[in-house]
């Protein structure tokens, strides 16, 4: 998303660090909030899939739930990583990127190639 965007690399930067704290902080204060609110297995792995940062965090913070939290936590998480490519597909189109100048090579990562 950085190059539709026009990020920095500091932007980048920060945004990976705050996103990477705040998942370890959701990681461990979610399920805590989820039963003190009476969330059944189901509902929590789906708060944890919508809300959580990374796929790995997600895992851990549904897998002491159960099995039913865990499996709708994988699922919704994986659906929105899946949304990554389509939606930044989009935005690009819809904006030309922010610098205006957006190359087809900016839309799909070099690791794909």
């Amino acid at each position: 998303m950085a190059p539709v965007i026009g990020a920095r690399e500091d932007e980048v930067a920060a945004s990976i660090g705050f996103t990477a704290v705040l998942g370890i902080v959701a990681v461990l204060i979610l399920p805590v909030i989820a039963y003190g609110l009476g969330f059944s297995d189901e509902r929590f792995g789906i708060l944890a899939g919508m809300t959580v940062y990374a796929v790995p965090q997600v895992l851990a913070a549904t897998s002491a739930a159960g099995a039913a939290a865990l499996h709708f936590g994988t699922v919704v998480k994986l659906v929105r990583v899946l949304m990554l490519g389509p939606v930044t597909l989009v935005l690009a189109l819809i904006t030309g990127g922010r610098t205006g100048k957006l190359k087809g090579r900016h839309l799909v990562p070099w690791f794909i190639i």
